[in-house]
């Protein structure tokens, strides 16, 4: 079983495998996300983090988007 970050503290910045946890997706569409440009992302070392903000404006625009396609579709 992988480790599940959501039972935690809020920590200030996630891997790239705690992330796809957090999202429920796979580690490949985080990191499409990050390549793409959609999810910021920063270098620590050798490693990827991905800073809570960075996921909270993810997420913010994520739900914004859907709110305006309901909008359109109504």
């Amino acid at each position: 079983m992988r480790h599940n970050p959501v039972h935690e503290p809020q920590k200030l910045a996630y891997t790239v495998g705690e992330t796809a946890d957090l999202f429920g997706v796979s580690l490949a569409t985080v990191w499409r996300l990050i390549r793409n440009g959609e999810l910021e992302s920063l270098k620590v070392g050798k490693s990827r983090r991905i800073a809570r903000a960075a996921i909270e404006a993810y997420l913010a625009r994520q739900e914004a988007a859907a709110r305006d396609a309901r909008k359109v579709a109504a």
